[in-house]
């Protein structure tokens, strides 16, 4: 696969046609099923997590894309089915290096925890007004830490060896996933500046976009040879159809209702 890929990289115009395939369009509506799934509902806000891997384009010309779990999302589900039981928030927190980083990377939540179970009126009865920040301060959290994707060296070797990789390598990609405003999809948001510089760095970082009648792709492959993050270099695949905002608006709402408390 090194080989092949070395010889004849995947090129602009093969992506975009195995993207915007029958086959493609499914692949990638299958990702935006799997984050609307796997959504949370904290505060009333429905919250999608991003997805991410490394993807090739097959033999056959086929678009494979090979989903990485992110170590860090379990974790923040446990924070929120958890927020009524601080003290054993807090313990499970601490015994793993996922929990450790996120009582480490956000704000308030460590502080907030000791002060729910070490206070002369805690564990047993925090005050209501501990209680309404720390669900202020989960919020955060999810936002912050379900809304994006990461992976680790241990993940990325178990996964290539799981995997059957044929044709030639693509690169790393992850998606935006669909967003809500007064419970409709809104349109997505466009690579981030964090997105760009790791296809600098790993050479592609494709971003896939949700949006309310299709998806957007941004082939960042151009940034690695520019050296720098310019998002007027990216090369844009777009899809759009009536169909695609009728299945999602039900798969929403199949989201919304349940995750409804």
């Amino acid at each position: 696969m090194v080989a092949a890929t070395l010889i004849n990289p995947v090129s602009h115009a093969e992506l975009s046609t195995a993207v915007l395939s029958a086959d493609g369009v499914d692949a990638i509506r299958t990702l935006f099923e799997q984050s609307v799934a796997e959504s949370l509902t904290v505060n009333g806000v429905l919250v999608t997590p991003e997805l991410g891997g490394e993807s090739m384009l097959g033999n056959d010309g086929r678009l494979e894309m090979v989903v990485y779990p992110d170590p860090i999302h379990p974790v923040v589900r446990e924070i929120a089915s958890r927020k009524d039981e601080p003290e054993e928030l807090l313990k499970f927190l601490e015994s793993s290096a996922e929990g450790r980083f996120l009582l480490k990377h956000t704000g308030g939540l460590h502080a907030l925890l000791y002060q729910m179970t070490t206070s002369p009126t805690s564990p047993t009865s925090p005050t209501g007004a501990q209680r309404d920040l720390l669900d202020d301060v989960i919020e955060r959290t999810v936002a912050e830490h379900f809304r994006t994707w990461t992976t680790d060296p241990l993940i990325q070797s178990q996964m290539i060896a799981k995997t059957e990789w044929n044709g030639r390598y693509l690169g790393f990609w992850h998606i935006h996933p669909p967003r809500l405003k007064q419970w409709s999809p809104t349109e997505g948001i466009e690579p981030s500046m964090t997105d760009m510089l790791n296809a600098v760095e790993l050479g592609q970082f494709l971003t896939i976009v949700f949006q309310p009648d299709g998806f957007d792709v941004y082939d960042l492959s151009p940034l690695a040879a520019l050296g720098r993050a310019d998002l007027s270099r990216a090369e844009l695949i777009r899809y759009r159809s009536p169909d695609w905002r009728r299945h999602f608006a039900a798969q929403l709402r199949i989201a919304q209702s349940s995750n409804a408390p």
